[in-house]
């Protein structure tokens, strides 16, 4: 939505969907994991991630994970966001938000592995999802490493690996 807005320049559409953003943007930094600085996510909690399921307890019950792909949109969506709150004139939001997305950034730098690529997501016992090679869980995840290449949110070395990593795949 913000980058309709960014492209459109419609300041009456801004000023009357800003605090909608603005809510939604609160609803998912509520979601921030205090020892982590990525996004604590559910079952469900994210609609991008095919290959995001939580972490599975006894009895049907879930716990929370850590998943790349949320964190990587997220980065994304506070930069466009702090650009629209730009244009709306609110530059402390915009710093806001921009400082927001900084701090993701450097948390995701605990989802990249090996200097390589994006891993899909660390789960709560601390297992790592979309690692290729490993006994478990052992896939390489496509969707966060080309968005997160695609939007520069990750390291140019890191995205040119994985990249290639996905250039290479031959089924």
């Amino acid at each position: 939505l913000c980058d309709v807005l960014l492209a459109s320049r419609n300041e009456a559409k801004i000023r009357e969907l800003l605090p909608k953003i603005e809510k939604c943007l609160d609803f998912i930094l509520s979601r921030k994991d205090e020892k982590t600085n990525l996004l604590k996510v559910g079952v469900a909690g994210t609609l991008i991630e095919r290959a995001y399921g939580a972490t599975f307890r006894s009895k049907g019950v879930t716990d929370y994970g850590l998943p790349s792909g949320t964190v990587v949109n997220t980065i994304q969506a506070l930069r466009l966001a702090a650009e629209v709150e730009e244009l709306a004139g609110c530059l402390s939001q915009a710093e806001f938000y921009r400082a927001q997305a900084a701090e993701f950034q450097k948390a995701l730098e605990q989802l990249i592995e090996n200097d390589e690529f994006l891993i899909n997501y660390i789960d709560a016992d601390g297992i790592r999802h979309g690692v290729p090679g490993a006994a478990r869980h052992g896939y390489f995840e496509t969707n966060c490493n080309h968005d997160a290449a695609a939007w520069g949110v990750i390291p140019e070395t890191v995205a040119v690996r994985a990249l290639k990593e996905i250039l290479d795949f031959s089924p």
